[in-house]
């Protein structure tokens, strides 16, 4: 059962740089890292422990958020707890995605290529979750696919919420925020906690971190790919294996590869 491997994530540790001359402000970006426990008890506060159980200094779970790159990357240097939630100033909180990657990793998500998972749909072995938002369902689809958005319009009347409404507008997008209802919506949908769902979105993303090059035998890790690729349907995924769902089967590569492979579409 998935109930039995997730992990309780408990704190996110912020770095703090001590100088001779005293003390630095801790800067933007500061690193964070991850500490779980898997005794199902509340997520409070608590100090990374090492294999003796002392606490850690450096110990290797570091992570920071890189905004220059808009990425995810490991950092060693670890001193203080914070939690592993996010709440944004527009919409409601959410994990960060090291939690969900690792989560995701630990439970051991199966992604699927467009052909296995059309036989699948095809065979009536499992049922297509398309994540991505109600007009990009409607422009498109993979035939017979259910849509749950993971992601609804912005529905709050804030100084940032109009913010985002008008930062996004300017690049003639829709502001849109995490849809708190997501599980809900998809047993609305009459979806089984048993059944098999295979999850879609637009990119599929991955969780993987080692780079392979077409037509090379090396492999090699890659800085970009700390916390593998992240994505809205892989953040579904997660979502649904917290809720119960026994079954959860990830679309690699998305409705993007769908299209262009010609596989069965709905317009």
């Amino acid at each position: 059962m998935v109930g039995d491997v997730l992990p309780t994530w408990r704190s996110v540790r912020v770095h703090r740089r001590h100088h001779a001359r005293g003390k630095k402000p801790r800067r933007r970006g500061a690193p964070l890292a991850l500490s779980s426990r898997k005794d199902g008890s509340d997520e409070t506060e608590e100090p990374v422990q090492d294999a003796k159980g002392e606490p850690a200094s450096g110990s290797g779970g570091g992570v920071r958020w890189d905004g220059a790159n808009l990425r995810w990357v490991r950092d060693d240097r670890i001193k203080k707890n914070v939690e592993a939630k996010a709440k944004p100033l527009s919409g409601p909180e959410y994990t960060v995605w090291p939690v969900v990657h690792t989560t995701l990793v630990q439970n051991g998500l199966r992604s699927v290529e467009c052909d296995e998972a059309e036989s699948m749909i095809r065979e009536g072995k499992a049922v297509l979750l398309d994540i991505r938002t109600q007009k990009a369902f409607e422009m498109g689809h993979v035939e017979g696919a259910i849509s749950v958005p993971l992601f609804r319009p912005v529905q709050g009347r804030t100084k940032f919420d109009n913010l985002k409404r008008l930062a996004m507008a300017g690049f003639a997008m829709e502001a849109t925020e995490r849809n708190p209802d997501f599980v809900q919506d998809v047993l609305d949908k009459g979806m089984k906690m048993e059944e098999t769902l295979i999850v879609c979105c637009d990119i599929g993303g991955t969780l993987e971190t080692i780079v392979r090059r077409p037509g090379r035998d090396r492999e090699f890790a890659s800085k970009d790919r700390a916390f593998g690729r992240e994505s809205r349907s892989l953040k579904a995924c997660f979502e649904l294996q917290q809720a119960g769902f026994q079954d959860v089967v990830h679309l690699k590569d998305g409705y993007n590869m769908w299209l262009h492979l010609g596989y069965p579409v709905q317009v």
